[in-house]
């Protein structure tokens, strides 16, 4: 009898210790998934913050092309016009004198239409204003962020106005009639782009 009771006491002991065994494998793998559910949701916030980074960094270099190609874009016209009347071209468009005399960057070519683009692959309109006397140039499908950035920048004392919209601008002929008389302040910058991503400006200079 006294064999017996031990020999349950012992199987008793071993079933406690295999539950304990299984509990602790069962802590241990509630543990794993807890820690890999943490691993995913840190590399989700880091891949995220990546990706945000490189899209800024882009939008930032993409701005300082399409503000070098604006001043290119002003001196070639100065320089293609210099010994005429006026802006005013009789024999077809300002955007097409450039493209002919090849005084603007190649990139800015867009040789199925032969019209130009920007550095944000939107239209750029130039035509000229106040009858001639002045000039304009319009920067269409801009991002928000380069909008505001280019309106607070200031492009010399050859610039008669400057004006920004949410939407798509036409080439006015309005000479510096309307818009700022020079560079936009940030707050009402970030107000006249808006933040859906179509926005234009339009630089009037003589």
């Amino acid at each position: 009898m006294k064999a017996m009771m031990l020999r349950v006491a012992g199987r008793g002991y071993e079933a406690r210790r295999d539950l304990a065994a299984i509990r602790a494998v069962a802590r241990r793998r509630g543990l794993t998934l807890i820690e890999t559910a943490m691993v995913l949701a840190i590399a989700a916030v880091f891949i995220a913050g990546v990706m945000l980074f490189f899209q800024n960094a882009s939008i930032s270099s993409k701005t300082n092309e399409a503000t070098s190609q604006l001043a290119a874009i002003q001196q070639a016209i100065r320089t293609v016009y210099a010994g005429q009347a006026s802006y005013n071209d009789v024999n077809g468009t300002m955007e097409l004198a450039l493209i002919n005399t090849r005084s603007v960057p190649q990139k800015m070519v867009d040789t199925a239409t032969n019209t130009l683009r920007h550095a944000f692959n939107g239209p750029v309109l130039i035509g000229p204003a106040s009858g001639g006397a002045n000039f304009q140039v319009v920067f269409n499908g801009l991002p928000s962020d380069a909008c505001a950035k280019m309106l607070t920048m200031d492009f010399g004392r050859g610039l008669l106005s400057v004006s920004g919209s949410t939407t798509v601008q036409a080439l006015s002929g309005d000479g510096a009639s309307g818009g700022a008389t020079g560079p936009v302040d940030p707050v009402t910058a970030g107000a006249t782009c808006g933040n859906n991503n179509t926005s234009s400006i339009m630089w009037t200079f003589f």
